[in-house]
């Protein structure tokens, strides 16, 4: 997730402390989801969806994910 910036600041989300946890749990029919739990740089941040869209595509793109949230 250090691949996803924060468009309005060139600070990846990570490094900016906006991710909390991440955890992986094996799904019953195989592949695993990804439960991420992240706060925006702001209440009420206007790129909320931008970055949530982004941190799921990225995570999408891995082996072995199946689904996120």
């Amino acid at each position: 997730m250090k691949t996803v910036y924060d468009p309005e600041i060139p600070v990846n989300i990570v490094d900016l402390g906006l991710v909390y946890s991440c955890d992986i749990v094996p799904l019953e029919l195989g592949g695993n989801r990804v439960r991420i739990k992240m706060s925006m740089t702001a209440p009420g941040c206007g790129m909320g969806n931008v970055l949530k869209g982004d941190v799921q595509n990225k995570l999408a793109g891995l082996p072995g994910i199946k689904e996120s949230c």
